[in-house]
């Protein structure tokens, strides 16, 4: 199968584990080109999908399988960043502390009715059980390290990411 998704290798990786073949098209030429074959299937949100009513280009089931989740986070240039004055810099960065549950929640509840609006459109979803993405998951994480050198992620900074994965777990 031909997979879209927005771009990066790391979501190649995930589709070529897959046997999928990744495919990157532009998000304003994905509608015409789900509806004419270019591609099979994408990876994308439920509100992505909902917002451009992909039902009326062919799009009829979805498959959940909670590989990733898109977070919205302020970005700003250093140039921008650095013009601010201190004060300004340090409101900008509290107001995202401050708000970021209230920012989470929103946004799972975007998706929320984004699904009930696919399924009211008559798209039909499958969540594969918790035991099988399991198994999948350990499958994966015997290609950790490949992928890790494949994106260029230093052994110091797999390090941080394990180490704070371990602290979650612990939570």
């Amino acid at each position: 199968m031909k997979i879209r998704n927005s771009g990066g290798a790391g979501q190649s990786i995930r589709a070529r584990f897959f046997n999928a073949q990744p495919n990157v098209t532009a998000w304003p030429d994905v509608p015409l080109a789900l509806s004419q074959g270019t591609f099979d299937g994408l990876s994308s949100t439920d509100e992505s999908l909902a917002s451009a009513k992909l039902w009326e280009s062919g799009a009829k089931y979805g498959f959940e399988d909670h590989e990733f989740i898109g977070f919205y986070v302020p970005m700003v240039s250093d140039i921008f960043y650095n013009k601010l004055p201190p004060d300004l810099q340090a409101l900008l960065v509290d107001i995202w502390k401050e708000n970021i549950a209230t920012y989470r929640t929103k946004m799972q509840d975007a998706q929320v009715e984004a699904r009930r609006i696919l399924e009211e459109n008559g798209m039909q979803f499958f969540s594969p059980p918790e035991g099988k993405l399991a198994q999948i998951r350990q499958k994966m994480m015997q290609n950790q390290d490949a992928v890790a050198a494949e994106l260029r992620i230093s052994p110091p900074m797999q390090e941080l990411v394990k180490a704070e994965f371990a602290l979650e777990a612990a939570r």
